[in-house]
């Protein structure tokens, strides 16, 4: 016992040097044990073997007060890489982005394109053309997060826009070919989390909870909408990853025209129809914010939907709404603000908090 709590301790001292230097960036080993709190000895065993393992090169010499200069330590961002593919609508084409990401959240490589059939090959292939491009990237990815407009389960691909990577063993598939970890993020959920994100640093940081639930609706031109919910600063999924699929509401509603057949220049029609997705959300959830995303409503449309919606509610509730940026804006951030703690998992085998 006394082995195990032992090898514990050094396990954690070692965490904590390690996200105080990915922190700074770069610092001596005074620094480092003043921030942390452990001793110089530690810090100096943990250096010893970061530097050894290359996570930490020797950067320069600092001056010390007219003593022997002090060694400044940074941190290797190429030690291990992460990568993002996402995809969404862009001139009503299917639209790919991917970024390769290094430890410090630096991008490496930002490339994309359209792709009008999104197949688990096509994207294997988008992928492969990215790492050419990197030196040693496929060496060095430890990480790959997948945002994409559909519903994965125990690693296969339920539903999705994309029909052809329906049935897949998606996550399985892209384990084996890349040994890196995989995961999956719905579109909309991920776009939530960059909200919550974005909105949570604007209000002072990492541990601010701006709300007990945040909603984001995604309003795609040749899809049927999408719903991400973020509870507690977590991503609410639900059973079998379901929460969110809205576009259930709009099949089952049999007095609603069909959404792929809106007049979008209709402001009332439009008004109408997200009204009452906003009924049933805030009847269910009775969110603390909600956030809509669609390249055809702007800022001014926010209060004719909140009326809308609040006349159905017969102003039981009041709701507090904003119409998001462009809907790839919160996507790319929520999507890199989940893979940056992956990829420390991922690395070091932490245990997983997400």
């Amino acid at each position: 016992m006394q082995t195990m709590n032992t090898a514990l301790m050094r396990t954690m001292n070692a965490h904590q040097v390690r996200r105080c230097l990915l922190s700074v960036q770069s610092a001596t080993k005074a620094r480092l044990a003043a921030d942390t709190g452990l001793s110089s000895m530690t810090v100096g065993t943990i250096i010893a073997k970061m530097l050894k393992a290359s996570e930490v090169y020797v950067l320069d010499e600092v001056p010390s007060n007219g003593g022997r200069p002090s060694v400044r330590y940074a941190y290797n961002r190429f030690y291990a890489l992460s990568m993002i593919v996402y995809g969404y609508q862009k001139n009503s084409r299917n639209f790919l982005r991917m970024k390769i990401m290094d430890m410090l959240g630096g991008e490496v490589l930002v490339q994309e394109m359209y792709m009008d059939n999104v197949t688990v090959d096509a994207l294997g292939s988008f992928i492969d053309q990215g790492l050419a491009r990197v030196e040693q990237g496929a060496e060095k990815l430890r990480m790959i997060s997948f945002g994409l407009p559909g519903v994965e389960e125990e690693g296969r691909i339920i539903s999705n826009d994309y029909p052809r990577l329906i049935g897949t063993d998606f996550i399985a598939h892209f384990r084996q070919k890349y040994d890196a970890d995989v995961r999956f993020f719905n579109d909309i959920n991920a776009a939530v989390y960059g909200y919550y994100d974005r909105n949570r640093t604007l209000a002072g940081g990492a541990d601010v909870k701006l709300s007990p639930a945040v909603v984001g609706i995604y309003y795609p031109r040749l899809y049927y909408p999408g719903m991400g919910i973020v509870i507690d600063g977590r991503i609410y999924a639900g059973r079998h990853n379901f929460a969110g699929e809205i576009g259930s509401l709009l099949n089952n509603a049999s007095e609603r025209a069909d959404w792929l057949t809106v007049d979008y220049a209709d402001k009332q029609q439009v008004y109408s129809y997200i009204a009452r997705d906003l009924f049933f959300i805030c009847c269910v959830l009775a969110p603390e914010r909600i956030v809509l995303y669609g390249d055809f409503l702007q800022e001014m449309d926010a209060l004719g939907i909140q009326k809308a919606a609040e006349a159905l509610l017969d102003g039981r509730f009041h709701i507090t709404l904003e119409i998001g940026p462009e809907f790839e804006v919160d996507f790319d951030r929520g999507l890199r603000a989940l893979t940056d703690d992956l990829l420390y998992h991922a690395v070091f085998m932490e245990e997983e908090v997400l």
